[in-house]
């Protein structure tokens, strides 16, 4: 793999380990002028991403939207993600499968979103997040009475993926609908219940 070549500004957000305002407006004119035009750009966008600890909103927005839209709409055929494609956000967005952080989560379902065709392996892929996300939080394992709030994060996340899920593979989208399920239980699920949901939408 080449060596990452990235602009004065981009290097110092990777030093300093924290993107302000400021900063986000500085990429904008001086890196991306003419936004993300290649996958070297993508590269210098998650090479700032991992390292930083400290995020600003207009940051989240500027990695999210250039990543996906890039993907989506100026790669390959527009609005189409080939099998290819598939695995290269596989392999740019995640680590052995898992995304480290919300904003490459959130592209990957912003990707779906304004995808009018993709493989189910990204639908597969975003619901893989929400899976690790539920069993590493316990949000499947809580009583009516005590929500948590890693419970209603998840929840919003997976609702998303639900109204995209459909165009693109039913089985994937089912899947989407039994981890709500589990999600939503009225009581606490247990073991042979999860398991039971498990083998009915093969998770």
């Amino acid at each position: 793999m080449g060596e990452l070549l990235m602009a004065g500004p981009a290097w110092k957000l990777v030093a300093k380990q924290k993107i302000l305002p400021n900063d986000v407006i500085l990429l904008r004119q001086e890196v991306f002028p003419n936004g993300v035009v290649n996958r070297q750009d993508v590269a210098t966008l998650l090479a700032i991403e991992t390292a930083c600890y400290e995020k600003c909103p207009q940051w989240d927005e500027l990695f999210t939207k250039s990543i996906a839209d890039y993907i989506v709409f100026a790669e390959g055929e527009h609005g189409v993600i080939d099998d290819v494609q598939a695995l290269w956000i596989k392999q740019s967005l995640t680590r052995n499968g898992l995304a480290d952080t919300k904003n490459e989560f959130a592209t990957i379902v912003r990707i779906l979103s304004l995808a009018k065709r993709a493989p189910s392996s990204v639908v597969s892929l975003a619901l893989d997040q929400i899976t690790h996300r539920i069993y590493a939080s316990g949000a499947n394992r809580r009583t009516a009475a005590n929500v948590s709030e890693d419970a209603r994060a998840i929840m919003i996340d997976l609702n998303k993926i639900i109204d995209v899920a459909k165009k693109f593979s039913i089985h994937e989208h089912l899947r989407a609908v039994g981890l709500s399920q589990l999600l939503d239980a009225p009581e606490t699920v247990d073991e042979s219940q999860e398991q039971e949901i498990a083998l009915f939408y093969r998770m």
